[in-house]
């Protein structure tokens, strides 16, 4: 073999390569987790808001981000909302989803009680990890929290891939959140 021929291989191998590596490479960052939820709350004889945002690499046009507000003197003293269908996709294996409840007691003169209890199923089997806090209040996300007149408390679930060498392009996560607000007796 003539030393051109052997220079053209090697530089043709070479070319080879590379293009699978850059291929290797933009397979492993684009993989994606579908994800789906729902969040449902109850308020039971309250004067509340209760604001919901989404951050973080979600699909254009998914639900999720919103106001709803609780007033006992205009509306049944019992309502139940349901958010289902919370679809978010995960941008890279390096992105995280963040879904954040401010909850706000607009009464003037009661306190309000407000749990948060995640039940994040069927996620680790996804890799995917959630993480659920709270700010504003004390203890745990999934204690009661007891809001005074005007008090405001954060809750944040944090939505993060596990392991981003794993392949998990055709793998559904599923999650669901309920939120109970009640009237604390005098």
């Amino acid at each position: 073999m003539t030393l051109k021929a052997k220079l053209v291989s090697t530089i043709a191998a070479f070319a080879l390569v590379l293009a699978l590596l850059v291929v290797g490479v933009l397979a492993a960052s684009s993989a994606s987790i579908n994800m789906s939820g729902s969040l449902s709350f109850t308020a039971t004889d309250v004067n509340a808001t209760v604001d919901i945002s989404v951050a973080g690499n979600k699909a254009a046009g998914d639900v999720g981000d919103g106001t709803y507000t609780f007033n006992s003197a205009t509306q049944d003293t019992s309502k139940d909302v349901t958010l289902s269908g919370l679809a978010w996709t995960f941008a890279s294996k390096t992105s995280t989803i963040t879904l954040t409840i401010v909850v706000t007691n607009k009464d003037e003169t009661r306190s309000l009680t407000s749990t948060l209890t995640p039940t994040l199923t069927k996620l680790a089997a996804a890799n995917v990890t959630a993480a659920a806090s709270v700010t504003g209040g004390e203890g745990e996300a999934d204690d009661a929290q007891t809001l005074t007149a005007g008090e405001s408390v954060t809750y944040t679930v944090t939505f993060k891939i596990t392991d981003a060498n794993k392949s998990v392009s055709s793998t559904a996560a599923t999650w669901s959140a309920k939120l109970a607000l009640a009237n604390v007796a005098a």
